[in-house]
């Protein structure tokens, strides 16, 4: 996915076995597996999710080549913590880019809505 050997496995080793517990009313909640999302407060929460956007974009520019290309890239997109804008000219474009994006997400298991 564009990151080194090493990231991969230490960002997984983190998340291994990771439990948590709800603390209300002065009251703890039993551990309980954490299967998916991000830690809370978690420092490289923001990073690892802008990676695989960033991931994400590039394989859908990549596929559709579209727009004007600025190097070797074709910008496209604007992305700001968990928003992505998609700029294009016409309806049909844009139509084929979410499909695209769709595809490309599931991909890395996220689900875009």
């Amino acid at each position: 996915m564009g990151l080194p050997n090493k990231y991969y496995h230490l960002f997984k080793a983190l998340y291994n076995c990771t439990e948590g517990s709800v603390h209300v009313n002065g009251r703890q909640s039993p551990l309980f597996k954490i299967d998916t999302g991000v830690r809370q407060g978690y420092v490289a929460a923001p990073e690892l999710l802008n990676a695989v956007i960033d991931y994400i974009m590039d394989q859908m520019l990549n596929r559709l080549q579209i727009g004007e290309k600025y190097g070797d890239r074709f910008p496209a997109d604007s992305d700001f913590a968990d928003y992505t804008a998609l700029i294009y000219t016409s309806a049909a474009v844009l139509k084929e880019a979410l499909k695209t994006l769709s595809e490309e997400s599931l991909k890395v298991r996220l689900h875009i809505s």
